[in-house]
């Protein structure tokens, strides 16, 4: 749906994606930052194909450390490496440029980006919260969603991650913590 070769279509592409794998609420695509990522490596180093997500990474996040288990996954998908979440990520990171200090996930797109002398696809500033917020009702109205009929929100990838899980099995402790709001 999105041209991930563009600053905005980039990052609206990992967003859909990651939020409905981390069954991500609301804030949450909008308050990521780049070390809630960590890429994941076996015993001797190599890396493994996945990406950690754990919002605990953040200095500013109090409660202290959290268990591993408490983590979630970004895993590699083979059969189809165009949603590839760990592929757009690392695609997203490179293309943040040498200028940007925010650590602040999603940034506002340079609108010189393809221009000869640009410095890079994004400004070093973080895109507004009410943009992430309509990501999801602008893609329902792309799709033909009436949204002026049905209330579509970020909370809406969460509840459909939760429904798909509990369908593939996942058990009812896990679908729990998924459900948990934080402290």
């Amino acid at each position: 749906m999105w041209d991930e070769n563009t600053p905005d279509g980039l990052q609206r592409k990992f967003f859909h994606i990651v939020s409905h794998e981390l069954a991500w609420r609301g804030g949450e695509g909008y308050s990521a930052c780049i070390q809630y990522f960590k890429g994941e490596t076996d015993n001797f180093g190599n890396p493994r194909g996945w990406i950690e997500y754990n919002p605990i990474f953040s200095k500013t996040t109090q409660g202290g450390s959290k268990k591993l288990s408490d983590s979630k996954w970004l895993i590699t998908d083979f059969d189809n490496p165009q949603m590839c979440p760990v592929r757009l990520f690392k695609k997203l990171m490179e293309k943040r440029g040498n200028l940007i200090q925010t650590d602040r996930l999603f940034l506002t797109p340079n609108p010189y980006w393809s221009q000869p002398n640009s410095k890079g696809w994004y400004k070093n500033s973080p895109v507004g919260q009410n943009i992430v917020s309509s990501w999801f009702k602008s893609a329902a109205s792309d799709i033909g969603i009436d949204t002026k009929k049905v209330k579509i929100t970020n909370h809406s990838a969460r509840a459909t991650a939760v429904s798909k899980l509990a369908k593939e099995g996942v058990g009812e402790q896990q679908l729990i913590k998924i459900q948990k709001k934080k402290q």
